[in-house]
């Protein structure tokens, strides 16, 4: 919880948030996913716009000093500079510090695992590689109907594409305290985020499928 007090961008905090509420909304039967994705979200701009926002004191950046922003975020993201965009909210790839090579090596491996099993729908295993604490959501939130954290999986995934994107290797691991982003291409050249949690002395994905980056963008198709 100390993550989520330290004040992080809200892109940040919200794709940690969607990884936990979208999962446990559909585990509970799904309908309702959006709706309560979006006030979620509506409240948080309203408040946050309200608190910060003042009318006409923020001056346009000039050209060159967007261009200078732009510059420093992507230095400050290392690895994960060929995701940093002009005039977007970079949060994801300056997110942290880049972590060790050996660390990086330990969440693809993880990552690989999970996606491994999740494309084979071999659920059981999918659930182990998978963070304690969104086993735990799934299994919290099926506890008056039965279902185990593999049943509510299985049941969420149905008509999602299934396909593994990890095809290479991760381009980046931004790591700030236990927390984690997993930034790396898929097929087409798309690129992917997948947040992570570290247990023991592995990392794992606290997110059932990769998001693709930036949120919302179409994905690409592969030649």
């Amino acid at each position: 919880m100390s993550y989520l007090s330290r004040g992080r961008p809200r892109s940040v905090l919200a794709l940690l948030a969607v990884a936990a509420l979208t999962l446990g909304l559909a585990a509970c039967g799904g309908g309702g996913s959006t709706d309560a994705t979006g006030e979620q979200g509506n409240s948080t701009s309203s408040t946050s716009t309200s608190a910060t926002t003042a009318p006409g004191t923020a001056p346009k950046p000039t050209p060159a000093q967007a261009a200078a922003e732009t510059a420093a975020e992507r230095r400050q993201a290392g690895k994960a500079a060929p995701f940093v965009s002009p005039k977007a909210d970079n949060s994801v790839p300056t997110f942290g510090s880049e972590g060790a090579a050996s660390e990086r090596v330990k969440a693809e491996a993880g990552l690989k695992a999970y996606l491994r099993a999740r494309a084979g729908e071999d659920w059981a295993t999918a659930c182990r590689y998978l963070a304690a604490s969104t086993r735990e959501g799934f299994e919290k939130l099926a506890k008056g109907k039965g279902l185990s954290c593999a049943q509510v999986l299985g049941a969420l995934s149905k008509g999602a594409d299934l396909s593994d994107p990890l095809t290479g290797s991760l381009l980046a691991l931004r790591i700030e305290g236990e927390n984690a982003f997993a930034l790396f291409y898929g097929p087409g050249h798309q690129q992917y985020i997948v947040p992570m949690a570290h247990e023991g002395n592995t990392w794992k994905p606290t997110q059932a499928a990769p998001i693709v980056y930036p949120p919302g963008a179409p994905p690409t198709t592969s030649p």
